[in-house]
């Protein structure tokens, strides 16, 4: 994930934008930034806007708004330090595209505005990021750098779908809940060295960075008994004459299907890397070696659980020239797999071998 985010500006800056759209678009965005103190050591900066929507498929809306403070700090040419939050909320529901007639491919035989969305489906969003940067200079030859990012993601949605087909233009509906929370960290830490060793110039990166996302669902599905018990049947509809009113959900019973209930499953994986590049005239040599690791925790609950931990190991080199009027390139890589599978016992060794 790239996360790109407006730094705060020496500057005083306000403005203020306001736009009106088809399907009743609205929205509204602020972006205010300066110096908080007189020695301009210390800057702000805050964005913050709303947008809210319809569309032209049936049953559609979306309504979200966002607010995103920032700080820097800057005492001196050496230290430079950048906090930056944002929340933002998203009310919507989820789209799941255009349905079609029973073995029939052409999609203008329904209406492009067509959706199997009914009244009362929603999908209800929250994140929330924290990005931390602290950048040193030890000297005009070493630069340290790190930064942290914790996103936070929490989703709760219902909706009903496709099952199965009735006749050629009507179709089942099921219906389903669930909530949704992630929550990922991200560490990234590395030093560049800009270093001359006569008429070579080196360009050196040596970073360690951590990954770690942890992930919480609880889905449960529905049925109408009026169906028939165990057909997981919540409703029906009619593709070429849609009649959108709202479903009595009070009358859904949890079908007999197995809830899913996963705590805490995830991942992480951390790597350590050096990168050099040698620069002579219009010549450029890159070399690489990265090492990295990761590991896969699943639910032990499931049946289906599978715990799997990765070593990769890689080596990259790289030889281009830069010209005036085309770029000469060739890369030669060389990456050594090594693969450890918590529940076996031998290894597999790959070598992979790509000239270009």
């Amino acid at each position: 994930m790239n996360l790109v985010t407006k730094k705060p500006l020496i500057n005083q800056q306000q403005i203020l934008s306001v736009g009106y759209g088809s399907w009743d678009h609205y929205r509204v965005h602020g972006d205010f930034t300066g110096p908080v103190n007189k020695s301009k050591t210390l800057l702000y900066r805050f964005n913050a806007g709303y947008d809210t929507h319809n569309s032209f498929v049936n049953e559609f809306y979306s309504k979200a708004y966002q607010v995103a403070p920032s700080l820097s700090y800057e005492p001196n040419n050496k230290l430079s330090i950048n906090l930056d939050f944002s929340y933002s909320r998203t009310n919507s529901i989820v789209n799941r595209g255009q349905p079609g007639l029973k073995n029939n491919n052409d999609l203008f035989e329904t209406p492009i505005s067509l959706s199997l969305t009914q009244p009362g489906d929603y999908l209800h969003e929250n994140d929330f990021a924290t990005d931390f940067l602290l950048q040193y200079k030890v000297n005009q030859h070493i630069t340290f750098n790190s930064g942290y990012l914790n996103y936070i993601t929490k989703q709760r949605a219902a909706e009903h779908g496709f099952k199965d087909y009735i006749t050629n233009d009507s179709v089942d509906l099921y219906y389903t809940r669930w909530q949704y929370h992630t929550v990922t960290n991200t560490f990234s830490n590395y030093f560049t060295f800009d270093l001359n060793t006569g008429k070579l110039k080196h360009s050196i990166v040596a970073s360690y960075d951590h990954i770690s996302t942890s992930v919480e669902l609880n889905q449960k599905s529905f049925e109408n008994e009026v169906f028939g018990e165990g057909n997981g049947i919540a409703t029906t509809f009619n593709l070429l004459h849609p009649q959108y009113v709202y479903p009595l959900i009070k009358n859904y019973t949890t079908t007999e299907d197995e809830a899913v209930d996963l705590e805490e499953e995830g991942y992480s994986t951390e790597g350590l890397y050096v990168q050099e590049q040698l620069s002579y005239r219009k010549w450029r040599l890159l070399l690489g070696i990265r090492s990295e690791w990761y590991e896969d925790d699943e639910d032990e609950t499931l049946d289906t659980s599978t715990d799997l931990d990765q070593n990769i190991f890689c080596r990259d080199l790289g030889l281009f020239s830069m010209l005036q009027k085309f770029l000469a390139y060739m890369q030669l890589t060389i990456r050594v797999l090594i693969l450890l599978k918590c529940q076996l016992s031998d290894k597999c060794l790959m070598s992979h071998l790509s000239l270009s």
